[in-house]
């Protein structure tokens, strides 16, 4: 997906006022400023991937649950989302499989998304 639709969906993350945050991988950090206006308040240059700031033009590769990607639970800057991986077993059963296959799994640590 482009930048600009990675971009839109972290604005995304305050449908209907509340806040629901990404789980996003570990080279991935960003700001917000909850007290801008809806869609105003994670800029590209608020967005480090690898440490380097969102380019909107350029394409990003991202794994989601397919209900995320068709945009079925609201997240529609998704919507025409480039090339993807189709996986045989439904998201539930594959991620099920993924857990299995770990002897141990870490929660991501909640200091990838911080607050301005």
């Amino acid at each position: 997906m482009t930048g600009e639709q990675l971009h839109q969906a972290l604005e995304q993350q305050w449908q209907g006022g509340e806040f629901a945050p990404f789980g996003v991988s570990k080279n991935v950090r960003y700001t917000y400023d909850a007290s801008r206006p809806e869609g105003d308040r994670a800029g590209p240059k608020d967005v480090l991937i690898d440490g380097k700031p969102l380019d909107v033009s350029r394409t990003y590769r991202l794994a989601a649950l397919a209900y995320t990607l068709i945009g079925a639970d609201g997240y529609t800057a998704f919507n025409g989302f480039g090339q993807a991986y189709r996986n045989d077993l439904p998201d539930h059963e594959a991620f099920v499989a993924y857990l299995k296959a770990r002897k141990t799994i870490t929660p991501a640590p909640l200091d990838r998304v911080a607050s301005r």
